[in-house]
């Protein structure tokens, strides 16, 4: 191996590790916000975290290139400042972080999702169950990234999450009573799309309970 050769890779890593650790909070913040939040919301979120991986790298690349130059939306900002981006070492670690943002959001959204699969006996379980209850109630327009179905559609799974929904709202979950109010609310709903008025009244009379002032 050359000289040229070593100093391409200790920068290939050098990069490389500088735009892991600018993501690595960011994006396991968001990975944790994604599994929680619902809505459309969660769905434009998702949207824009995963355009890199959607959008052509030239895509992504020209993008760049405007926020960042003198005359563009950040470039502007940071060149009142002093400060230079382009055609540096700290453009190529801002561009590996955009690129990579998504890959790490992904996975970690997704690890927060198993914690129910491995820790359901654990009191926070239940908020778990909580979310994804209220999610599966949901229609949801997915970016999946590939090339034979780019955009995919998940209806509601509306028996697995009255399922969720009642473990999560039962008198013995350690739910607080705002969240447990919420989730009855959504269950009552889900309750009657399914015919089954009753329980849906009852369902909703615990959250009416839930919510009004205790003496």
């Amino acid at each position: 191996m050359t000289s040229e050769d070593f100093s391409i890779l200790l920068l290939t890593v050098e990069v490389a590790t500088v735009a892991t650790l600018l993501i690595l909070p960011i994006g396991v913040a968001a990975g944790w916000l994604l599994s929680r939040g619902g809505g459309p919301l969660r769905t434009f979120a998702e949207t824009v975290v995963s355009l890199p991986l959607v959008l052509p790298p030239t895509a992504v690349g020209i993008l760049l290139l405007e926020a960042l130059r003198k005359r563009g939306t950040i470039g502007g900002l940071l060149d009142s400042y002093g400060i230079e981006l382009l055609f540096t070492r700290r453009a190529v670690v801002l561009a590996t972080a955009v690129m990579a943002f998504p890959l790490l959001v992904r996975p970690a959204r997704a690890a927060f999702e198993e914690v129910l699969a491995k820790h359901g006996d654990h009191p926070l379980a239940n908020y778990v169950r909580l979310v994804q209850g209220v999610n599966l109630s949901r229609t949801y327009t997915i970016i999946s990234g590939h090339d034979s179905r780019p955009v995919e559609v998940r209806l509601p799974i509306l028996d697995e999450s009255q399922t969720l929904l009642t473990a999560a709202t039962a008198p013995n979950s350690r739910v607080d009573d705002l969240s447990k109010a919420m989730g009855l609310t959504r269950l009552s709903h889900e309750q009657r799309r399914a015919g089954n008025d009753t329980a849906a009244d009852a369902t909703m009379t615990r959250a009416q309970t839930l919510r009004s002032p205790r003496r």
